[in-house]
Formats: structure tokens, C-alpha cells, sequence
């Protein structure tokens, strides 16, 4: 295990013990020896949504706008119980998933949860 993912462990050890200043700073560290990372945004905004961040969270996931961010945000809606709000959002990352076989697999994942 490498020192970074000790680190994002640390983060979410502090996170669960209730010090979530901690939590976040350890996390700001983590995200620092991951900023060329191509899914650092997916980390933040997941960080903020499971931290109770969740509209940071989501205005995250819109601003990034590609397939795998709208079917992270379909997997949130229905958590939060907005199936027209998550299907919505699924119909907008088929729209832009194009033929790329990751997006299309994660639009498929959308529609499993949808259905």
C-alpha cells in the first residue's frame, strides 16, 4: 500500500471518528499528490457528497458534464429519492456518451438502477 492511499485511509478514519477539519485537511493532502490524476474531480466531488457536501458535491458533477459524472449524480438522485431528477440526468449522459465503451458501460449501469 502506498503512502497516498494511507493517506486517503487516514482521511476517512478521521472523517468516521467525527473531526471532519482533520478528515478534510488529510483529504487536501491526498488530492495534492493526485492533481494529474484524470479522476481527481470524481474524488472531490464524491469526498464532498459522502463528507455532507452534497450540493458542492453535485454542482461538481454538472460542471464537469461528461457521461460518467451525470450517471454518478443518477446514482445520487435516487439515493435521495429523485427518480425523475436521476432519470433525467441519465437520458442526458446517453446523449452525450457517444461510442466510447466507457461511457456507454456506465450509461448501461444507469439504466440498470433507473429500471
Amino acid at each position: 500500500m502506498s503512502n497516498e492511499d494511507l493517506l486517503l485511509k487516514a482521511a476517512e478514519a478521521k472523517r468516521l471518528s467525527g473531526d471532519a477539519a482533520g478528515a478534510d485537511q488529510l483529504f487536501a493532502e491526498w488530492e495534492k499528490t493526485h492533481a494529474q490524476h484524470p479522476f481527481a474531480w470524481m474524488h472531490r466531488a464524491q469526498w464532498d457528497y459522502t463528507s455532507g457536501r452534497k450540493a458542492e458535491a453535485e454542482s461538481r458533477m454538472k460542471a464537469n458534464g461528461s457521461p460518467l459524472a451525470l450517471v454518478q449524480l443518477t446514482v445520487w438522485k435516487l439515493e435521495q429519492g429523485d427518480r425523475a431528477a436521476a432519470e433525467a440526468m441519465l437520458a442526458e449522459a446517453a446523449a452525450k456518451a457517444g461510442d466510447a465503451p466507457s461511457n456507454r458501460n456506465a450509461v448501461a449501469f444507469g439504466i440498470t438502477l433507473c429500471t
